[in-house]
């Protein structure tokens, strides 16, 4: 409802109240006044059009903003200002800021030389035209008229709602001039940048706008950050915010599987960070990462105070910020290339996650057990090379031994970790004077041959290192023998390795005995190659590089001997009967050889024959001597009967016996046939009827045997008279 006026007064006539308002704001002060004013007044509505600096505050606190650089997030500040103060463009001392940006309301004399810093910019306004100077007497007037009308009306009169149109109308009008005359204006920085004006006042967003300023500042400020986090470090559009480096210390000193924060940050930046992958951090090598590479280059000349290595990256011409500084401190002095510490400041103490506190310095074993904190570095005093040795040092050599061996954050895990590192270097001990002595004295001898050279070397390092009574013994005598970690595993797997053919000793000695042992005639072709294969495979150097195919040998083994016993049964019995039956026919002869020895003692008849014929009989029976055993089988451990010792392929002397009964034969024949054709002469001349006449009828017997039974001692004596007369 429209207010009434007052008795002889209308209502309010806002062009007439708009003219005496622009007519009060005479003098070029007032108007430059109400341009300053306008900066930074807030919009009519959210319709309207913003003011350029409608965030700030005319030479009050600064506004805080943040440009990304080398994938970093800086912060840094921007003001509005009515004059260049020194203070302003003096350096930044802030360690946390990187950059400041300071908008002129009025153009001025500032020249590059007048900045300090190489992170400031200053930003001058372009000429306030008289354009610009109407636009901002017409919004002030415009806010007048505004005012006095709102104190005339009631709220919703005509007359109130076209003053507030108006207004806005010139504000908008204003906020496009005040555009025009700083996108006019100039960028002014140390280095003289060529930073245009024009694109700056063209972005809307006052974040954006500052950051179009501070991201060529950085750059050229800070030209040696991309020597420490190179371009290719992060993805394009990833910024590693201030509360990142807490969230990647977090999983790395936790070792868990990071949360989906974690893992983006950890996955995008794990080239920058030394990191091989962004799901697990504990294997993370410093090799590569350039912020370590820079730290080891300072430690080369010595200890490496840490208060002015910190001044000196984030400072220019690196702007490296102190969290992100700090996580690779922590992990470099875990990761130990090359071996340090970092003392801490006289007094301090570092809480770590165990409850206990970091006192002098952390070391291997503390440096991911700290509490985190973005102020972490108030404690380091300096980072030193250390040559001591800690569990973290220990662990890749004692993994080796004891396999189930892991990180250790406090003396308790430390100490627990060292006992069962000590209990397993006495076992390893054990284990090698065992297999040692086993290959010596029953594996060598029985198999033959000797360990590869690779395995002798892997005996002998592990019977060095197996001495040491702690963690830091057996690193120094690694490290003193040239021994690398994986070395060290190696030499453990081979000892197990040995170890179960140790355990095999005594049945691959015993199956090579008897597979040498047993003889076995060519003709068995199957059972020879397979005896040629099962020698080749039993041999020390096959055994030993893979003592898993043992059980198969035994198999093999156990069908061998399977087979070889049923043959060698079989062969066993024959031979038997055939030496029963050599046996009956050398017995028999035995009067043919008493004859034929007679008839050689009548030297009438010539040279004997066959002289031997008694002693070869004589070695045909002991070689057919027949075997007593009710089984020929032969026993478990020995291919050959053990009453006899007979070995398959042997054969009966059946030759022997026929060459002999054929020698025995003819010489009875030969000295018959002497003694007919003497006595025939003999008799001619004298004979006693008696004997004469039994002697004729046994010479007219044609059958050997015959004779041989007549012919007696006393009979061989007689006729040696009758032939002597």
């Amino acid at each position: 409802m429209t207010r009434r006026p007052s008795e002889g007064r209308g209502a309010p006539n806002i062009e007439e109240l708009f003219e005496r308002a622009r007519q009060r704001m005479g003098s070029p002060d007032e108007i430059r006044g109400a341009w300053r004013q306008c900066l930074t007044r807030q919009p009519a509505d959210e319709a309207a059009e913003h003011p350029v600096f409608a965030s700030y505050t005319l030479d009050g606190a600064p506004c805080r903003h943040e440009a990304s650089f080398c994938g970093l997030a800086h912060m840094g500040e921007s003001l509005l200002a009515s004059a260049p103060r020194a203070s302003l463009l003096s350096p930044i001392a802030e360690p946390e800021l990187h950059f400041r940006v300071i908008f002129l309301t009025d153009d001025a004399p500032v020249r590059p030389g007048d900045i300090g810093d190489p992170r400031v910019a200053v930003c001058l306004p372009g000429d306030l035209t008289a354009e610009g100077l109407d636009a901002a007497a017409e919004l002030h007037a415009w806010e007048t008229v505004r005012s006095e009308v709102a104190a005339q009306v009631d709220a919703g009169a005509p007359e109130l709602a076209e003053a507030e149109r108006r207004c806005r109308e010139a504000g908008d009008h204003l906020c496009r001039v005040q555009r025009d005359v700083y996108a006019a204006g100039t960028v002014v920085t140390r280095g003289e940048l060529a930073i245009s004006a024009a694109d700056v006042f063209a972005i809307a967003d006052p974040d954006a706008r500052c950051a179009a300023i501070a991201v060529p500042v950085l750059r050229h400020a800070y030209h040696a950050l991309p020597e420490l986090l190179p371009p290719t470090a992060f993805p394009p559009g990833f910024v590693l915010s201030p509360s990142d480096p807490e969230r990647i210390f977090a999983s790395f000193a936790s070792g868990e599987s990071p949360g989906p924060r974690e893992r983006q940050v950890l996955g995008r930046i794990a080239p920058c960070l030394l990191l091989p992958s962004g799901e697990r951090l504990q294997e993370a090598p410093p090799d590569k990462c350039h912020v370590c590479r820079f730290i080891r280059h300072r430690l080369e000349r010595g200890s490496v105070e840490l208060r002015e290595l910190y001044h000196e990256l984030q400072s220019v011409p690196y702007g490296l910020p102190p969290v992100v500084l700090t996580l690779h401190l922590l992990l470099l002095v875990h990761c130990r290339r090359p071996p340090t510490r970092i003392l801490l400041r006289a007094g301090h103490a570092v809480p770590l996650a165990s409850g206990e506190e970091a006192r002098d310095c952390l070391t291997a074993s503390t440096s991911l057990a700290v509490v985190w904190s973005d102020r972490l570095d108030e404690h380091f005093e300096a980072l030193v090379v250390s040559d001591e040795i800690v569990w973290d040092d220990v662990l890749p050599y004692a993994r080796g031994i004891v396999p189930g061996l892991g990180d250790a954050k406090t003396q308790e895990a430390v100490r627990k970790q060292e006992d069962r590192l000590a209990a397993g270097l006495r076992a390893l001990r054990a284990d090698v004077e065992s297999v040692r002595q086993t290959v010596r004295n029953v594996l060598q001898p029985a198999l033959g041959g000797r360990l590869s050279r690779d395995d002798r070397k892997a005996l002998a390092t592990a019977h060095e290192l197996s001495a040491a009574q702690s963690g830091a013994e057996l690193v120094r005598l690694a490290r003193d023998k040239g021994v690398a970690a994986e070395d060290v595993s190696a030499a453990a797997a081979t000892v197990e390795r040995l170890k179960k053919c140790a355990e095999w000793a005594e049945m691959l000695a015993a199956a090579r005995t008897y597979i040498d042992a047993a003889l076995i005639p060519p003709h068995y072709r199957d059972l020879a190659a397979t005896k040629a294969l099962l020698a080749t495979q039993l041999a020390l150097t096959n055994v030993a590089r893979n003592p898993n195919l043992i059980p198969g040998l035994r198999r093999q083994f156990a069908d061998f001997k399977a087979t070889y016993s049923q043959l060698y049964a079989d062969w066993h019995r024959g031979l038997n009967e055939a030496k029963q039956q050599l046996r009956g026919r050398l017995e028999a002869i035995t009067v043919e050889i008493e004859a034929l020895r007679r008839l050689n003692d009548i030297r009438e008849l010539g040279a004997p024959s066959e002289v031997d014929a008694y002693s070869r009989q004589q070695a045909l029976l002991r070689a057919t001597e027949l075997c007593l055993a009710e089984e020929p089988i032969p026993p478990a451990d020995a291919p050959a009967c053990r009453l006899c010792g007979m070995r398959l392929g042997e054969e009966a002397a059946v030759a022997a016996v026929d060459v002999l009964e054929r020698a025995v034969k003819r010489g009875c024949e030969q000295r018959t046939r002497a003694l007919t054709r003497i006595l025939t002469s003999k008799i001619l001349a004298r004979a006693r009827t008696g004997d004469l006449q039994a002697l004729h009828e046994a010479l007219q017997l044609s059958h050997l045997r015959d004779v041989s039974a007549i012919l007696t001692d006393e009979l061989v004596a007689y006729i040696r008279e009758l032939l002597q007369e």
